[in-house]
């Protein structure tokens, strides 16, 4: 199971965002990277 590393005002966040680009974004490749980016503010690598 994963552990809820960010707040709940960030997670949620992060979801609308998420939503918002699948809706603008047609192509699938750069859904990806857009999500990608956003997910790169905020997830930091250990």
């Amino acid at each position: 199971m994963s552990k809820h590393n960010l707040p709940k005002s960030i997670r949620k966040y992060i979801r609308l965002a998420k939503a918002k680009i699948r809706k603008e974004v047609f192509d699938p490749q750069k859904q990806k990277e857009s999500i990608a980016g956003l997910l790169a503010q905020f997830v930091k690598k250990q």
